[in-house]
């Protein structure tokens, strides 16, 4: 039998804990968030995902089969389309505008102050 347990705080502070058993003889899997059981799945003897949310946060618990065991992991899926993944694209896209504007503006001001300081000269 397989125990594992993540704990995952949002961007809200809101903390969880997920937690994963895996009776390996017949595959039976049950996972739990802050002790409520969300997933129960039976004769789990292959590779499986299950996707989940908590909080606004698509997640993905990833059940990999590896010849005689098996390996977890928990994941948060930002490429999904959901309401705070299109939220984070936006900022991003913003942020790289702001990126590329400030460095603009450093690089015409270095070279303003290289043509000024070279016709100095």
């Amino acid at each position: 039998m397989s125990q594992l347990g993540w704990t995952y705080v949002d961007d809200y502070g809101e903390r969880y804990n997920v937690g994963i058993v895996h009776v390996a003889p017949n595959g039976h899997i049950v996972v739990n968030c802050n002790n409520k059981i969300m997933i129960i799945d039976f004769n789990v003897l292959r590779t499986k995902t299950y996707s989940f949310f908590l909080g606004p946060e698509l997640c993905e618990l990833n059940v990999k089969r590896e010849k005689e065991t098996f390996s977890y992991g928990l994941t948060i899926n930002e490429d999904a389309d959901t309401p705070l993944n299109q939220l984070r694209r936006k900022y991003r896209k913003r942020d790289l505008l702001w990126t590329l504007l400030i460095f603009s503006m450093l690089v015409a001001f270095v070279s303003v102050f290289s043509y000024t300081f070279l016709a100095v000269m």
